[in-house]
């Protein structure tokens, strides 16, 4: 299951870059499976299970509340996960954390690699 979130963390991360034409990746892509009626591969569905899915959201939802430093993004700290937790009322389980860590590490190499390119 890790590895099949891991792929779709990666993916949704690409899709949502925006592009020198302007707007997303996804959203360049959608235009051209509007335009011609075929669906790009770049847009298949990743295969991961449904009941993990609300960890990306979780994910999302503490991301957004990032800091930076003016060069790249902070890493979300454990702090930052209590307060989040405590805000929300959501209690991460140990695996459930293991996850948003994964997640986390997918996000920072994504957007390190952006940032050197």
């Amino acid at each position: 299951m890790t590895e099949s979130l891991r792929e779709f963390a990666k993916r949704e991360l690409w899709l949502k870059d925006e592009i020198k034409t302007g707007g997303t990746r996804q959203d360049n892509l959608e235009t051209v499976w509007r335009q011609t009626g075929k669906m790009p591969p770049e847009l298949a569905p990743v295969e991961v299970p449904d009941e993990a899915l609300y960890l990306w959201g979780y994910f999302i939802s503490l991301s957004s509340r990032r800091s930076g430093n003016g060069y790249s993004a902070n890493p979300i700290s454990n702090v930052e996960i209590q307060a989040w937790q405590r805000l929300s009322g959501v209690e991460l389980l140990p695996w459930e954390l293991d996850v948003i860590d994964m997640f986390e590490q997918v996000y920072l190499a994504h957007y390190s690699k952006r940032s050197v390119t």
